[in-house]
């Protein structure tokens, strides 16, 4: 990448950009659509096509479709005959997360879009890689964050997204800006694949070892059915120390050293996020310090699907923070005697059929509550020490490579985003 010195500017309704730059309106480079104008809710159905929306955006940046709720085809014909989505489609949160953004990248299976995003469908007279830098660019988003109506439910319109502005240089210019841009993108995404795939192959081996029992030959009787001969059935109450976050003021959500890892630093589904990191300045105990591959476990929820209630996270080091504690919307589950049991019980925490169990001791309308004995109450199969030591060494390598992975993503990431604003000003050419 050259740079070069710009020594005359022009002022614009978006501020100084160089004086060979443009400035239009987002709708006349893209077409802006709403992918439910009716805004008819669909039935939701059990087993049917994927309805995602907002709260479907994964860490990666992608739209997680197969956690999301279901509907039947008849809507996401509707939707496919009304645009199209190709692999330069940007999903635009314009609906409770307004300003997320996703990549909306074509699927083998057909799925549908709720009205919480907006799709963004660049047109031939901009470079597309570069259109979507622009979305990500502060003076963007202070476009936007001007323009949010509703408190509860923060919104953004269609018509006011199509008549943000943005600037656009010469189309060379874009290409470069574009180009440099995605290829920091493209390795944080391959690091994000390599990522997901690490989790896989752990929750792979989890399965075949103690869910489908694969090699065993011998089973006997137990409250859980037929279990491995020598395995034994037990309680989380006598294996975890559960210890509650700390309670908290908003006066001391102040710059600090140290952190609050929060209900948001739990994904939907489970894992964990730095994007939950409140900067803290107050009162804690040392038992409420959260150290990597520490568990974590939500004890409130605010969505409406109960899609974050008794799912788990491991933490993980921060570049940022240097100390970590757990809020009080959350629970910290540390094995009491065997170190061998947190990668063992983390993977359990992620079952379906722990959930169900969750279910039971929820309570709650528009927030939800996870009871006292939840946790503590679950009876779960204990294997024998040996085969728990295998499977510990197995993962935490795997575990391992999962947390190396996402300190260079944030290395990049924050390269990224230094670069972004000087590049979308034009204090820096390319």
């Amino acid at each position: 990448m050259k740079s070069k010195t710009i020594q005359e500017f022009k002022e614009t309704e978006i501020g100084k950009i160089p004086t060979d730059w443009e400035v239009t309106e987002l709708g006349n480079v893209a077409d802006v659509i709403d992918p439910h104008p009716s805004h008819r809710a669909p039935q939701i159905v059990e087993n049917g096509f994927p309805f995602a929306g907002i709260g479907d955006i994964a860490e990666d940046g992608t739209i997680d479709v197969l956690s999301s709720r279901k509907i039947g085809e008849e809507f996401v014909k509707q939707q496919e005959e009304s645009y199209t989505i190709d692999e330069f489609s940007i999903g635009y949160g314009r609906v409770g997360t307004v300003g997320k953004i996703v990549q909306l990248r074509t699927q083998t299976f057909r799925y549908a879009l709720s009205p919480t995003l907006a799709v963004i469908n660049p047109k031939n007279s901009i470079d597309k890689k570069f259109l979507n830098s622009v979305l990500h660019s502060r003076q963007f988003s202070n476009q936007v964050f001007a323009r949010i109506t509703g408190t509860t439910r923060p919104t953004l319109g269609i018509q006011q997204l199509r008549k943000l502005l943005i600037m656009i240089p010469p189309i060379d210019e874009q290409k470069s800006i574009g180009k440099s841009l995605s290829e920091l993108t493209r390795k944080i995404q391959n690091l994000q694949n390599q990522n997901h795939t690490l989790e896989q192959i752990a929750q792979a081996i989890f399965k075949s070892w103690f869910v489908d029992f694969d090699g065993v030959t011998e089973f006997e009787d137990s409250e859980l059915g037929k279990i491995p001969k020598g395995w034994s059935v037990d309680k989380f109450e006598n294996h975890l120390e559960l210890t509650k976050g700390v309670s908290y003021k908003s006066k001391e959500l102040m710059p600090s050293n140290k952190a609050l890892v929060s209900l948001k630093s739990i994904n939907r589904g489970g894992g964990y996020t730095e994007r939950g990191l409140k900067s803290f300045d107050g009162k804690y105990k040392d038992n409420q310090i959260v150290y990597e591959n520490d568990i974590v476990i939500a004890q409130t929820d605010l969505t409406q699907d109960a899609s974050v209630i008794g799912k788990p996270a491991l933490i993980r080091k921060s570049n940022e923070f240097n100390v970590l504690i757990a809020s009080l919307d959350l629970i910290i589950a540390r094995p009491k005697n065997n170190e061998n049991l947190k990668f063992y019980i983390y993977h359990i925490l992620l079952t379906n059929k722990f959930q169900n169990h969750i279910y039971g001791y929820t309570n709650g309308t528009n927030v939800l509550h996870l009871g006292k004995d939840g946790i503590p109450n679950y009876q779960f199969l204990l294997p024998p020490k040996k085969i728990l030591e295998k499977f510990n060494q197995l993962v935490s390598t795997l575990i391992q490579n999962n947390h190396n992975n996402h300190c260079h993503i944030q290395t990049l990431t924050k390269t990224r985003d230094a670069l972004l604003p000087k590049l979308m000003s034009g204090e820096i050419r390319v």
